[in-house]
């Protein structure tokens, strides 16, 4: 257990990935939310509704689900598959765990193309291993672009169709250009 809480707590991992995370994904989705003329999904009207639904994103998705994710699963994912495997994998269990979602109407995902979505969640977890790989196993960074992701969609008003559109690209550069990487390498 100690060693999940500390993956969460690594901080150390290089100024180019902050500036990926936290800036590159909003900076992409505040474009995507302006071309498409979109509205927030949260009600931001004052100081305290802000903060409301920055932390209500922040503990509603990526806080729990990127312990479990990235900081349990995946480094034993890792143990027997290769990191493109791995993430697949991760990134279909991921789906199944946001299936339930798509059938309750007060829900986000509720207003989503399912097949995009899916689509989306598995190109996200691609990202997601590559990052968390890169940083140390950082499950701290990973949090970050999770929820960075779902601030540039909420927030940000980046349409989910595009926005997976982006995801997929960034994805695939990153398979195809970081030879480094290993992403089809054996354990």
């Amino acid at each position: 257990m100690g060693a999940l809480y500390a993956r969460l707590i690594r901080w150390r991992f290089g100024i180019r990935w902050y500036a990926l995370v936290l800036l590159g994904i909003p900076v992409l989705g505040w474009h995507m939310g302006r071309v498409a003329g979109a509205d927030p999904k949260y009600d931001l009207s004052t100081p305290t509704l802000i903060f409301s639904a920055l932390l209500n994103l922040l503990i509603t998705g990526p806080l729990g689900e990127e312990l479990g994710w990235r900081g349990y699963a995946l480094p034993r994912l890792l143990k027997r598959f290769n990191p493109f495997v791995a993430s697949l994998i991760l990134g279909a269990i991921w789906d199944v765990w946001h299936l339930p979602a798509f059938f309750v109407s007060t829900l986000v995902q509720s207003g989503i193309f399912l097949p995009i979505f899916l689509f989306g969640a598995l190109c996200t977890s691609i990202l997601a291993t590559w990052t968390f790989q890169h940083t140390g196993q950082s499950v701290l960074v990973t949090v970050l672009l999770h929820y960075m992701a779902n601030y540039s969609l909420s927030i940000l008003g980046a349409p989910f169709p595009a926005f997976t559109l982006v995801m997929l690209v960034l994805a695939t550069l990153a398979v195809v250009l970081d030879k480094r990487f290993g992403w089809f390498r054996k354990p």
